[in-house]
């Protein structure tokens, strides 16, 4: 019989965010559990603009003279079983549009939107589903998942499995999701899902907080569970995925972890102890009652420089203090939100502190309130040069950043406010200078430490935004009152709290300083971006409004949350390799030169085991560290010893005068774009007035633009499509007219062998060429290919420079100049260098005719445009699903991308009549590259037929090792030791390559790749403690790119997604799966855990991501033997 029980968005993406929403949803069925949640004001607004949504996109299609079906109703008290049946299958009457169908298949229920036909060859129809949803921009993961659902439903109808589903989002644009992306997600759910719908049966799940609670209506019983057994949940800063540590240890409720000790296995001690002294506070306030000010203790400061140390961080009050808050309404509008009061509070001319509150009643009306209040700021700060704007978490603050962004107002007088240290987040301030016992540090919580009471009556920000939609259709001025007196008292509550903290401050504590150093913002920058977006939405000129920010956003993105993090807890640095932590100083270390000259001490610190990126220590590295008062310093790091565990930093005059050993360290990689912003400013000004500045490079505006690659007349490609033969692509080249031609080059289809044809034949066409890439390693790789292709064609090698350091194993004809000016030199008719190089004075004033930039899908869009004023043409040589180009921050309009992924223009792959699609690997075996093609380069890479020939005695294409562990993270013994038996089964056995020779597999034939430097050096410990083994190569996928072997393994290594560092996109990179895989010749293996697999998706980018993983375990042969 089948139940009335619907698979719904909700359900599915509750279920994704707890594992323990249906099992409580069963108990519900069974009439073991009730549960009556009042329908909020807040929930019921969120309904009805669904509904509205669909209503329209129904309205929409009729109006466009689509022929619609409206299923006949669910009548009441209908089983839906019944109701299916009663529908039968409409789709055979080939309407247009089907709406509302109603399906049961595999156990699982849903109704469909909208099924849309689609035409397909031989006369033929199916339908796809379409469901419209709310959301602006992202869909939510139980959408899609409920999509593969209908998809499977059709399909069991008899009719042809979709290619695509999509959903109508609220903003208005339609996304689509090409089945074979996302089912084998599905399919791996789907029997969990089914088992977990099942009401008779339940599996043994916990309640644990997590981002679904606040919508949930499970919420307040999970709430009386937690409260009835004193679940450690209610502590303060406890982290759920150490639960299953602290009940090992015997510590299972808030009392219990009151007197606990400092000891818990596998968590920090300092963490222990700061949790042990929370709990107590909170098992303290009990006792006082809800009513009474909460008990509370200052932190004793302590060698960490950020904990303890949060009173430091405070300005000294100023009379010119500013305290601020905002509201906004995410559902504003279908396709965006609105920010509708930016209210704060400031003293006045009598002394009395007076709320000011500033409306935006529309997307107009905000950019000019963002433009206002950040020039108030400005103004005040001008006035007041001690003066701090505070508020309570980093909301408005990165808000604010977001708007002025988003806008294309005031981002350099706000990113000067924000780096000078202008804006203080109470915050931090609090969580590092007291303890209190208070289950939440949110601002409602610990404003009770400071006696504020408030006034309003509107419950939390939810009832502002019902309060504010209400408003857009009454216009009752009594809402925005209700609203203004909500946001006064934030931002009275914060200014009460600012106070109290400064009332703990000891006698004698030095204030933090008013201004910190700051990198001034180009001159005359937002003036300039305000002209630009004064032009058209999607203008070359509006677009460049976004461009001209990039590296502005770069530096607050990479440096300010490292900055944060250093003053955040330790503990989280562990595993992010980019920070070594825990520091000890050992002491100072004199040092002098080889002529026994004293040169600068090092003081040199030890550190414990931890994630550290094995290229620190290869060269000197300028490096931040936290100071107590919440600034940071620059430091050197010298060197770093792995096997001791030492670091030395070089204590200058600096160092000394700061007074602080440091105890954790993060490395600062961001490089100033020094003349690059010359070329941009001057490409703008072109652009904004060529009579004045002369006309733009026609060749960035190309790129800008997205234009096709142009070339001289008659010398195009045939028929206007390119292929992939490379004299033909180097006879293209040749002719580009001020225009640039993509080439991209999957794994093993001859990237940097067509590059260096295409450089031959220019310089054999007599013209001179540069060559540019994001590292010298990258340079020297295709710069060395060129001069052996030259070399073994007899030819003689053209004067060539390479700019910058000379290699310790330099390359033969090649010199080395140490300047610009001596590199751009004439008589060099070859020149390679990093985008500085291109965009120097020398350059520009001595172009190449055809600039050839490799690994161009790792370098930035702006970047790129940076070298134009170099060049006459271009080619764009790369991959973007391979390695891709890293953006610390979010930049709007995509003018964040890499350059190759800006001229795709979102395909996956080049489109034949807009640039070369390098379609055939002659590395891969079929079984290998056919995954590969499917999942990555949307079924267009193909196999060579010698790579048919390969073979290993164990056969060929995808396997899958299943590993078995729990609580791995950057580290799996289980997996190493897995792969070692492997690897030892697989040596000695008979392998083929692709010349037909066979030989028996050696080490140097194997390469293991794994995400986490402690899991590489792990891998190396193990296989090369092994004889048999010794020598297998291993490294994380930036190592390998470009290489090959007959075997290869991957190491996912984490035992699911609980705790994990850098995150899940890292770990289940398409990316770097590509490159993993695709470095193989006859055998690729997979090696993770059921429960990697298992992982719940956050998002629809996340999902595609684990469905990689499950389609390559669906499509693998399958484990071999056991040993």
């Amino acid at each position: 019989m089948v139940s009335d029980r619907l698979l719904t968005p909700s359900k599915i993406t509750a279920w994704l965010e707890c594992g323990h929403y249906l099992s409580l949803r069963n108990q519900v069925d069974r009439g073991e559990l009730s549960v009556s949640v009042p329908f909020g004001s807040f929930a019921q607004l969120v309904l009805d603009k669904g509904s509205a949504h669909e209503e329209a996109c129904l309205a929409d299609y009729r109006s466009r003279g689509y022929s619609v079906f409206e299923v006949p109703g669910h009548l009441s008290g209908e089983p839906f079983g019944e109701w299916v049946a009663r529908v039968g299958d409409p789709l055979a009457d080939g309407h247009d549009v089907v709406f509302q169908m109603p399906f049961v298949n595999d156990g699982i229920r849903g109704i469909a939107d909208f099924l849309v036909r689609v035409d397909l060859p031989g006369g033929r129809f199916g339908y796809e589903p379409v469901d419209s949803k709310l959301a602006r921009t992202d869909a939510k993961v139980g959408h899609v998942l409920q999509l593969c659902f209908y998809a499977e439903a059709v399909q069991a109808l008899g009719w042809p499995a979709p290619a695509d589903v999509h959903l109508w989002l609220g903003s208005g644009s339609r996304v689509s999701f090409p089945t074979q992306r996302v089912m084998p997600y599905w399919e791996r759910l789907r029997g969990q899902l089914a088992r977990l719908l099942d009401a008779d049966h339940d599996e043994a799940t916990e309640p644990l907080r997590c981002s679904h609670c606040e919508f949930c209506e499970f919420a307040a019983h999970c709430e009386q569970q937690w409260r009835r057994e004193d679940s450690l949940q209610l502590v303060a800063g406890f982290r759920v995925s150490d639960i299953e540590k602290f009940h090992d240890h015997g510590i299972d409720s808030v009392e219990s972890l009151a007197t606990a000790g400092e000891r818990v296995p596998g968590v920090p001690s300092a963490r222990v102890k700061r949790l042990a002294a929370q709990a107590r506070l909170q098992v303290e306030a009990r006792a006082l009652g809800d009513d009474a000010t909460p008990p509370f203790e200052l932190i004793r400061p302590e060698e960490d420089p950020t904990w303890g140390h949060g009173l430091e961080q405070l300005p000294a009050p100023d009379a010119g203090d500013v305290f601020l808050d905002f509201e906004g309404h995410p559902m504003w509008r279908a396709d965006t939100g609105l920010f509708f009061l930016f209210g704060f509070i400031a003293q006045d001319d009598s002394g009395g502190w007076s709320y000011t509150q500033m409306w935006a009643h529309d997307r107009t009306e905000e950019a000019e309130r963002t433009r206002e209040l950040v020039q108030l700021i400005a103004n005040r700060r001008a006035a007041y040069p001690a003066m701090h704007v505070y508020h309570y978490n980093h909301t408005e603050r990165s808000s604010l950043e977001r708007l002025t962004a988003d806008h294309g107002v005031a981002e350099a007088l706000l990113a000067g406010l924000v780096e000078s240290g202008c804006f203080v987040d109470l915050y931090p301030v609090v969580r590092n200078s007291v303890q209190v016992g208070v289950e939440s540090y949110g601002l409602k919580y610990v404003e009770r430490l400071a006696g504020f009471v408030r006034s309003d009556d509107i419950h939390g920000g939810s009832g502002a935004v019902v309060d504010y939609d209400a408003w857009t259709r009454d216009h009752d001025k009594d809402r925005l009152g209700r609203i203004a007196v909500y946001n006064e008292d934030d931002v009275r509550a914060t200014k009460a709290l600012r106070d109290w903290l400064v009332d703990q401050r000891g006698d004698g504590l030095a204030w933090r300083h008013a201004v910190l150093d700051v990198a001034e913002s180009p001159e005359g920058f937002d003036d300039t971006v305000a002209a630009l977006k004064a032009h058209d939405v999607g203008t070359t000129e509006w677009f460049l409004g976004d461009v001209l920010g990039y590296w502005l956003r770069e530096r607050r993105a990479t440096n300010g949350p490292r900055i944060a993090r250093l003053h955040g807890d330790g503990d989280d640095l562990f595993d992010d390799g980019e920070f070594i932590t825990a520091l000890e100083h050992v002491g100072k270390v004199e040092r002098t030169r080889s002529s026994g000259k004293p040169i600068l001490p090092v003081m040199r610190f030890r550190f414990p085991e931890q994630e550290v990126d094995p290229k620190l220590g290869t060269a000197t590295r300028k490096v931040m560290y936290p100071l107590p008062d919440g600034g940071f310093a620059y430091g050197s790091l010298t060197s770093v010893d792995h096997d001791a565990k030492t670091v030395d930093v070089l204590w200058n005059e600096k160092a000394k005068e700061h007074g602080v050993l440091p105890t954790s360290v993060v490395i600062d990689d961001f490089y100033e774009p020094g003349e690059k912003v010359t070329v941009i400013n001057d490409l703008v000004h072109a652009v904004l007035d060529p009579a004045a500045h002369g006309e733009p490079s026609r060749v960035a505006l190309a790129l800008l633009r997205r234009e096709p690659p142009r070339f001289t007349a008659g010398h195009g490609p045939s028929g206007g499509t390119f292929d992939d033969d490379v004299d033909r692509i180097a006879g293209l080249v040749r002719h580009l007219d001020h225009s640039y031609l993509a080439v991209q080059g999957p794994p093993g289809t001859g990237k940097t062998y067509t590059g260096s044809h295409i450089i031959a034949g220019l310089l054999a066409a007599g013209l001179r060429v540069g060559i540019c890439a994001f590292s010298h390693s990258a340079i020297d790789n295709l710069l060395e290919a060129t001069i052996g292709l030259i070399a073994g064609n007899g030819g003689a090698l053209p004067p060539i420079a390479r700019r910058g350091k000379k290699p310790p194993a330099p390359l033969d004809g090649v010199d080395y100049p140490a300047s610009n000016a001596k590199a751009a030199d004439p008589k060099y008719r070859i020149v390679a260098g990093t985008t500085w190089c291109f965009a120097s004075v020398a350059m520009r004033a001595n172009p190449v005719d055809v600039l050839l930039i490799d690994e161009a899908g790792q370098m930035s869009l702006v970047d790129a445009l940076a070298t134009t004023a170099a060049t006459r043409s271009m080619v764009l040589l790369g991959d973007p699903l391979q390695l891709a180009q890293v953006a610390k921050a979010s930049h709007p309009n995509g003018s964040g991308a890499s350059v190759l992924e800006h001229v795709l223009d979102g395909d996956d792959t080049v489109p034949a009549d807009r640039g070369v699609f390098l379609h055939e690997t002659r590395r891969m075996h079929p079984d290998i590259a056919a995954f590969i093609s499917e999942r990555v380069y949307d079924g267009r890479l193909t196999s060579h037929s010698s790579c048919s020939v390969q073979r290993t005695a164990s056969g060929t294409g995808l396997r899958w090792l299943r590993a078995e562990h729990s609580g791995r993270s950057t580290e799996s013994p289980e997996e190493a030791a897995l792969i070692h038996r492997e690897v030892a089964r697989l040596i000695g056995q008979e392998w083929t390559n692709q010349h037909g020779e066979s030989a028996s597999l050696t080490p140097g034939d194997v390469m293991v790749v794994a995400p986490y430097n402690r899991q590489v050096q792990l891998l190396q410990h193990t296989l090369d403690s092994d004889p048999h083994t010794r020598g297998v190569a291993v490294g994380t996928v930036d190592k390998f790119q470009g290489r090959e072997a007959a075997v290869v393994f991957f190491s996912m290594t984490a035992s699911d997604t609980t705790d994990i560092p850098r995150g899940s996109a890292f770990l289940f990179s398409q990316n770097r799966l590509n490159v993993a895989i695709s470095r193989a010749r006859c055998l690729a293996y997979l090696v993770c855990t059921d429960q990697l697999l298992d992982s719940r998706a956050r998002d629809t980018d996340e999902l595609q991501l684990i469905a990689n993983l499950c389609a390559f375990v669906s499509k693998s042969a399958g484990a071999p033997p056991e040993h």
